[in-house]
């Protein structure tokens, strides 16, 4: 905590529980780092990243109860909301589908008077150019653009179906690593490689930064 500003805090969907929610923002008050809400799908298992089907108003229900919970310790504590990021594989499915974005876009509205500053309201952390900044536009949410760092650690940490995968970067070029894993150990481990292809490759632009992915 001592070497950061900001905090996302998972809200028990797919890591954390009461007792390291109100852990973790004492810590975050003494230091005084900014507290966000990371909310996830339902999935303790897999650690929120598993896509899975789910309709806007009940996103926005599981996006609420989760914010809901964070926000009770945060009051406990005195201090505010300051935006929300989805974690894990909701992160993707928010930034491809507007209607699921425009549903936890809305949940920073409902936790408005939680801000520091309530006439401008608590910020979404989203990944610019995609659905998560059209929402945010159109609903007057502020906006805390993503950068090319959290779009590869996103696709670092998490496992990903065939029709997606994970880059690289390296001073030689780019590398893709498809389909990761984790041994018992819980070490990654990459159990397919695929080579660059350039004509299934898209430039994602994440606050001036380009970033190559495929799908």
């Amino acid at each position: 905590m001592k070497t950061i500003h900001l905090a996302n805090i998972a809200c028990g969907f797919h890591a954390s529980d009461f007792s390291v929610m109100n852990r973790t923002v004492v810590l975050a008050k003494v230091n005084n780092v900014l507290v966000g809400a990371h909310p996830s799908l339902p999935d303790l298992q897999g650690f929120g990243r598993r896509e899975m089907a789910i309709e806007p108003d009940e996103l926005a229900c599981c996006f609420i109860y989760q914010v809901g919970a964070l926000d009770g310790f945060l009051k406990r504590h005195g201090l505010p909301l300051n935006h929300i990021k989805p974690h894990g594989a909701v992160y993707g499915q928010t930034a491809r589908n507007i209607d699921l974005a425009r549903a936890v876009v809305g949940v920073a509205k409902v936790f408005n008077g939680s801000a520091a500053q309530p006439d401008r309201g608590v910020a979404f952390m989203g990944l610019a150019g995609t659905a998560h900044q059209q929402a945010v536009e159109e609903m007057g949410v502020p906006f805390i653009a993503g950068k090319a760092f959290w779009l590869l650690f996103s696709f670092l940490i998490r496992s990903y179906p065939s029709t997606s995968s994970c880059i690289l970067l390296t001073a030689t070029g780019i590398e893709w690593f498809a389909d990761l894993d984790y041994s018992d150990e819980g070490k990654l481990l990459i159990t397919k490689y695929a080579t660059n292809h350039t004509e299934r490759l898209f430039a994602l632009t994440c606050s001036a930064h380009d970033v190559i992915v495929r799908r």
